[in-house]
Parts: structure tokens; sequence; C-alpha cells
């Protein structure tokens, strides 16, 4: 017959419906937390005495898919009852209700058993976290939440009867009524800040436009500087690495930001390719960390 803590586990890992599981165990007076990934449910259960004794001893026990599954569903975590029932109204439901303290609730909404990417599950899980009046600070593609059945360790619960139980309130298991709507919005969400970005990036080709007929010579020595290298390294020359290299000859020869970051995001080898959507990024950090060297260089001489 199994104890209560192994009922509940149960209940919260059925419910919660991954095939893969990370646990974290937090030292609280440490700061430091462990963490144990690609669990499966058994595995899971043979670690029940481990994660008992490391409970006992202070710490606390986390659960939360494992990072090497796209599993589709989302934790909110520090939401009222209220809000739960809200969320049940909207057809938000949970599969799974998570009380943490004696008013605290964090819930686990299925989105259906066909893999988010991440970058879907970051915009719902900050959608529904404002949504519903959660923590914001606990949002994310994938995020640590409670496991039921060991004792919540913070200070501020202790009381005379000793630390609460993490309880498993509800475990239907159910996908949430409304999660088609939500996939949707998260979509068209994920589809405007890709063109958003895109546009930023056309912007910048643009701006920098104007100035090629007056920095006709950088564009030669970017290239002049490739050449050298592929003929160096027979081709096999890491592209990134050849960034760098062209860069800091560029602001030895005195070119100017702007001619270095238009050289850059036009003559490196297929960086579009590389870099899709961080192009820019990528050619301010190249930027940046060769003017630190340079500078090095010089206030070593």
């Amino acid at each position: 017959m199994s104890d209560i803590t192994t009922h509940a586990i149960n209940r919260q890992l059925i419910a919660m419906n991954c095939s893969l599981y990370k646990i974290g165990i937090f030292n609280r007076s440490q700061n430091i937390m462990k963490n144990y990934d690609n669990l499966t449910v058994c595995d899971i259960n043979n670690r029940i005495p481990f994660l008992k004794a490391q409970n006992v001893n202070g710490n606390d026990i986390f659960i939360c898919p494992s990072k090497n599954i796209n599993r589709a569903i989302i934790l909110i975590d520090d939401v009222n009852y209220n809000n739960i029932e809200l969320m049940k109204a909207k057809g938000h439901n949970p599969a799974c209700i998570i009380q943490t303290s004696k008013a605290n609730y964090q819930a686990w909404i299925s989105l259906g058993l066909e893999p988010l990417s991440s970058e879907v599950r970051k915009i719902l899980s900050k959608f529904l976290a404002m949504e519903y009046k959660g923590d914001i600070g606990s949002v994310g593609s994938i995020h640590y939440g409670r496991l039921a059945g060991f004792t919540n360790r913070k200070q501020k619960y202790l009381t005379d009867k000793g630390y609460p139980f993490v309880l498993c309130c509800e475990s239907s298991g159910e996908n949430a009524i409304n999660r088609n709507d939500l996939i949707e919005y998260a979509n068209n969400k994920l589809l405007e800040i890709k063109l958003s970005e895109s546009v930023n990036i056309k912007n910048e080709k643009i701006k920098f436009n104007s100035n090629k007929l007056d920095s006709n010579e950088a564009f030669k020595t970017y290239f002049k500087q490739w050449e050298k290298h592929t003929q160096l390294h027979n081709n096999n020359y890491d592209l990134s690495r050849g960034d760098f290299a062209v860069v800091c000859r560029m602001i030895k020869e005195g070119y100017s930001r702007d001619d270095i970051l238009y050289a850059l995001l036009n003559y490196s080898p297929n960086v579009e390719l590389r870099k899709g959507m961080h192009i820019i990024d990528y050619a301010n950090r190249t930027i940046d960390a060769a003017e630190k060297r340079c500078s090095m260089s010089i206030d070593n001489k």
C-alpha cells in the first residue's frame, strides 16, 4: 500500500502527463539547486525515499517537464483560488492544481499532446501569468513548480505544527478547453515579433546603404581580408573568428564603426544564413569585442 507522499506525487505526475521530467532539490540555506533531468515516472518513484530524506533535511522539492521534450504544458505560479476559478470559466482549465501554502496555488495548464516550441510556450506563459495575476518573475518556456507530497520549507510558513505540505488539490489531466485559441494567439504573436525583427534588420541595412558611396574603400578592405583568410586556411576557417580578425584589421586602419558595420553585414560570408534574425546583434557584438581587443593592444604597448 502506497503512502500519502507517493500517492500525491503520482497524482501530479499522471495529470502533468510528461514522458520525461526534471527534479530540482533546492538547498535553501546554501541557495543551491541540484537538478536531475530526463527522469521517467518510474525513475521518480524509485527516488522517493531519497527525496523524502532531502525534504526532511530542509530542502525544497521541485518539478517541471524535462528540457529535452517540448511538452505543451504551462505553469502559472502564485495565483489565488479565485483566479483559478476564472481560468476554468474562460476555458483555460488546469490539468493540475497544486497548493503550495495556505492561500497560494500553482496551476499547470495543458494545451494538448502535440509539442509546442519554446518560443510559443514562453509567450503563453507570460500571457497567462498576466491574465490571472500570477508571478511574472516565474514565466518562461519551462519553469519549476513544487512537487506535491513534500513540505514547503520557506521559513515564513513555519508554524507550531511545522511546515505545510504541498498538496495536489485537483488532477484531472484534462487539456484546456480553449487551448486552440491560446496557441493561435501565441503563433500570431510570434509572427509579429519575427516580422518586427525583420523590419529592424532591413532598416539598419537601408541606413548604412546611404553610406555606401562614401565607404567604398571599407568594402574593398573587408573583401580583400576574407580572400586572404580563404587562401591561408583553404576554406576551413571558422567564419565568426574570421569576422573578428577582419574587423580588428579595419579598426587598426581607421575605418569608422558605421563603415565596419555595413561591410560586415554585406561582405561576411553567408552571414544572414549563419545568424538569421540576430545578424545586427552579432555584428555589433563582434565590433565591440574587436574594439576592446584593439584597445588592450594599445594599452599594453
